[in-house]
């Protein structure tokens, strides 16, 4: 047990159990879903199911330490995107042009149904 349950009192401890179980079940409902869709991506070519989350990004500029360390809780993201069928393919693109060239490519390929995770 972590030094942050240890100092929960007993009615905080079941909260927190109660939220971690939901979050598991909601775990095992997603993967089910994704499994199934990814299953639909192999036998149907138009289809396809992507899966994104976000990449933080370092950013390492030339400042002074006193300036680094007020912008040191800044930070950077792109959205990583993964794609689920046969093909999976990967991007790491900004987040503004995230959506727009995979679905550009999945339209080039006459996808009619696209499902994110």
């Amino acid at each position: 047990m972590c030094n942050q349950c240890s100092n929960l009192t007993e009615e905080e401890r079941r909260d927190t159990q109660v939220g971690y179980d939901r979050h598991l079940s909601n775990h095992r409902e997603v993967t089910q879903l994704k499994n199934a869709y990814k299953d639909r991506c192999t036998q149907d070519s138009h289809f396809i199911t992507f899966i994104f989350d976000f990449v933080e990004v370092q950013a390492m500029l030339k400042l002074h330490a006193a300036i680094w360390y007020y912008k040191r809780k800044l930070c950077t993201y792109d959205l990583g995107w993964y794609e689920l069928g046969p093909t999976k393919a990967t991007y790491n693109v900004e987040i503004v042009s995230c959506v727009y060239g995979p679905m550009q490519e999945a339209a080039s390929r006459c996808v009619k149904t696209v499902a994110l995770f």
